[in-house]
């Protein structure tokens, strides 16, 4: 799902905004599903850095600092992951217009689209 607004702030130049929400299939994109891992098996496996950024709520000020064991749930794998973005767009056509219009006049009267090719 989207939406935006276009503004001609001028022939030339076009100012957009965009609000866009997206729905994933999976609960995977911020990686809390299901229950925590065991530390020790993230560590073997994959490395420190995996065990820290798999347990950050020893960063909170009120967070605790220890791991949560393996059988502690961590999400809830029915309630899957959505995203948003904003984008804000500034256009400049290129090229000489000849007067306001008259080069889409000029466009509109050629002919294009893909070549013919002999069978």
């Amino acid at each position: 799902m989207g939406g935006g607004l276009k503004y001609a702030i001028s022939d030339r130049i076009r100012i957009g905004l965009e609000i866009g929400l997206r729905k994933l299939f999976n609960d995977y994109l911020d990686d809390v599903s299901k229950f925590y891992p065991d530390p020790n098996d993230l560590l073997a496996g994959r490395g420190q850095l995996s065990v820290d950024m798999s347990y950050r709520g020893d960063e909170l000020p009120d967070g605790d600092p220890a791991f949560p064991p393996k059988s502690i749930q961590r999400g809830n794998e029915k309630l899957k992951d959505w995203y948003y973005f904003t984008g804000l767009h500034l256009t400049f056509r290129l090229g000489n217009t000849n007067g306001v219009g008259t080069h889409m006049a000029k466009w509109s009267k050629k002919k294009y689209g893909c070549p013919a090719v002999p069978l």
